[in-house]
């Protein structure tokens, strides 16, 4: 037997995204419809991340402001809180990501200024770093976002780039 392997240490699971990638195939073929397939998409990838939900947020139909369109783990209370969100360049995350049509990686949400606006919502929901990608449809201009929420600070891993990229995509 080789005395490196250890039985009792799981292999890291670097295929995540391309199961998250068949998972949303399978969910389109069988024809989910696009509120299904985006929870799923957001469960997915919590199952994979730890400490971690996932939201997806969309522009309003005046480009204006972002709602809350999937985040099945979020509490009612924390959607309430985000919706109607204006981009900019200190709106969290996924205001940011919208605002500068770039991922918005934050490591720590206490410190970094592109949470100013938003310090008090990571406080009372305890997200202590939130990497957000921006959604873009046919143009040029984010049309939305898609978010992962942690309640520790640290940054993502590549698979957790990779995961966001695929659900971001979607």
């Amino acid at each position: 037997m080789n005395p490196d392997f250890r039985p009792d240490i799981a292999p890291a699971r670097t295929d995540a995204p391309f199961r998250l990638q068949s998972a949303i195939i399978d969910l389109l073929l069988s024809g989910a419809e696009s509120q299904v397939v985006l929870d799923e998409v957001c469960r997915l990838v919590e199952a994979e991340v730890a400490d971690a939900v996932c939201s997806f947020m969309t522009l309003d139909d005046e480009g204006r402001a972002l709602w809350v369109k999937s985040a099945p783990s979020l509490p009612a209370e924390a959607r309430e809180a985000v919706d109607g969100l204006l981009p900019g360049e200190f709106a969290g995350s996924c205001g940011t990501a919208v605002f500068t049509g770039e991922p918005a990686i934050v490591n720590d949400t206490m410190i970094d200024d592109r949470w100013a606006d938003m310090r008090d919502f990571a406080q009372r929901f305890g997200v202590l770093a939130a990497w957000s990608v921006p959604i873009y449809a046919a143009g040029d201009r984010p049309v939305g976002s898609f978010a992962v929420s942690r309640f520790v600070p640290g940054a993502p891993t590549a698979q957790d780039r990779a995961l966001m990229s695929t659900a971001g995509h979607i």
